[in-house]
C-alpha cells in the first residue's frame, strides 16, 4: 500500500514539473504573434509593450505574459478608454484590443496640458495625435470637465461647427462663442439645467427675421430669454 503511494506521489510529483517546464521554460508554448487591434500607431503604446516585466514580446512564455498587469498599464495611458488581452493557447498568439477615448472638444484651463482633449463621459485625456478642427472649451477649472461634456454633446453638430469657443465659470455657467455670417454672437446658456429646452428655444428665436443682427442670446433663465443688438 505505502508503495502504491508513493508511486502515485511520484507521479504527481513529475506531473507538476513536467507542466511548470512545459508552460514556463519550453519552446513549445512561448508567443508566436503579437495581434494589436484599435490603434494605427505603435509608438502610443510602446512605453507599455517594451515594459520587461509584462513580457508582451514575441518570443516569451505564454504563460509569463502578465494579463491584468498589461491592461492596468493601457488604461493608465489615459486616452485608453478600455482594453483587453488575450492569451491564445492554440495558436500561441497573445491579442490586445484597444478602445482609444473620442475626443469631443479639445480644452483648456488652471493645470492642463496644452494638448488636452476631453470624451462624452467628461474625461480630461491626451491622445498620441491631437485631433485637428474641434470646438474648443475654456474651464475655470478641471473639475467641471462633466459639466463641459454634458454641453458639447447636447448641443447640436450645426451650432458647434460654427462654434469659435465655450467658457465654462466656476458656477457651472457657460457662455459660447459662435460665427453668424461675418459677426459673432455671444449665447450665454447659463448652467447645464434644462439645456435641451434652451437649444429649442435659441433655434426659434434665431429664425426670427428681427434677430438676424443680434449680438447676444440670453437664455440662463429659458423663459424669459433675452436677446440684444
Amino acid at each position: 500500500m505505502r508503495i502504491k503511494r508513493l508511486f502515485i506521489w511520484t507521479i504527481a510529483v513529475s506531473l507538476f514539473f513536467g507542466l511548470a517546464y512545459l508552460f514556463g521554460y519550453s519552446k513549445l508554448l512561448v508567443v508566436k504573434q503579437i495581434e494589436i487591434k484599435g490603434v494605427s500607431d505603435l509608438t502610443s503604446i510602446s512605453s507599455v509593450i517594451n515594459k520587461k516585466a509584462l513580457h508582451l514580446k514575441e518570443g516569451e512564455q505564454l504563460a509569463r505574459v502578465d494579463i491584468k498587469g498589461s491592461e492596468r498599464e493601457f488604461r493608465n495611458l489615459g486616452w485608453i478608454s478600455s482594453v483587453k488581452v488575450r492569451r491564445n493557447w492554440l495558436n500561441r498568439t497573445v491579442a490586445i484590443d484597444i478602445n482609444p477615448r473620442i475626443p469631443l472638444a479639445q480644452v483648456s484651463g488652471p493645470d492642463m496640458a496644452a494638448n488636452s482633449f476631453i470624451d462624452k463621459t467628461g474625461t480630461i485625456f491626451a491622445p498620441p495625435i491631437g485631433p485637428q478642427d474641434l470646438p474648443s472649451i475654456s474651464l475655470a477649472n478641471p473639475s467641471l470637465s462633466s459639466v463641459a461634456s454634458v454641453f458639447i454633446s447636447e448641443i447640436p453638430n450645426d451650432l458647434l461647427k460654427i462654434m469659435k469657443g465655450l467658457r465654462i465659470d466656476s458656477s457651472g455657467s457657460a457662455k459660447m462663442e459662435i460665427s453668424v455670417g461675418k459677426k459673432g454672437l455671444t449665447i450665454n446658456w447659463g448652467n447645464s439645467h434644462q439645456i435641451a429646452l434652451k437649444i429649442a428655444i435659441y433655434n426659434r428665436l434665431i429664425a426670427l427675421p428681427e434677430n438676424q443682427n443680434i449680438s447676444k442670446i440670453d437664455l440662463e433663465n429659458p423663459a424669459n430669454p433675452v436677446v440684444k443688438q
